[in-house]
């Protein structure tokens, strides 16, 4: 585990809140601008981490439980965008997301 601050290049907390959050995790990844592949989503670790993040911002039951109460067309700009507040996620992650369950 990385226990300096990393230099040049690097994307690293800049608030007391961002370094906290960083401590909780097991394992840091720095991702300096020369590496560009993660951008592409292809990387198992990558994959992976997509997936959790999608898990714990919109949680599955959650959202299945909401669209058997109030079913939505994915399609539908102005509802996938009142949702996607609720969420505090992109419209493009909540749409993937509802596509994905």
């Amino acid at each position: 585990m990385r226990t300096s601050v990393p230099t040049t290049g690097a994307i690293w907390p800049r608030t007391s809140r961002e370094r906290g959050s960083w401590k909780c995790r097991a394992r840091i990844i720095c991702i300096t601008s020369a590496d560009t592949s993660f951008a592409t989503g292809t990387e198992r670790l990558e994959i992976e981490a997509n997936q959790f993040a999608a898990a714990l911002l919109m949680p599955g039951d959650i959202l299945d439980d909401l669209l058997k109460a109030s079913p939505i067309d994915v399609e539908d700009e102005g509802s996938i965008e009142e949702w996607a507040k609720k969420f505090l996620v992109s419209k493009a992650a909540l749409q993937y997301r509802i596509r994905n369950l």
